[in-house]
């Protein structure tokens, strides 16, 4: 058997070995982009729950504020002295 007879059975072969290359390739790479989707998938449902609770905490922070505010512009009140429990 010299080489042009064993050359066609080669490159049947080797085209057979890349087509099953590509197809593993392929494979590996839609797996992979399918777990980064979930992935996604899954911050963003965290980023939409962290987002729904910022008016919530805006708000609970904006009325403490007024409240503290509220308290510095009242008059003070006068505090009566103890007498010490020796007296």
């Amino acid at each position: 058997m010299s080489l042009e007879e064993i050359l066609p059975y080669l490159s049947l072969v080797s085209l057979i070995i890349t087509i099953a290359v590509i197809v593993y390739q392929f494979g590996k790479w839609r797996q992979k982009s399918e777990m980064e989707r979930e992935e996604i998938k899954k911050n963003l449902e965290n980023i939409s729950k962290k987002i729904e609770n910022i008016p919530e905490e805006f708000w609970s922070k904006f009325i403490d504020a007024y409240k503290l505010l509220e308290k510095k512009e009242e008059s003070p009140q006068q505090v009566k002295k103890r007498g010490s429990k020796n007296e």
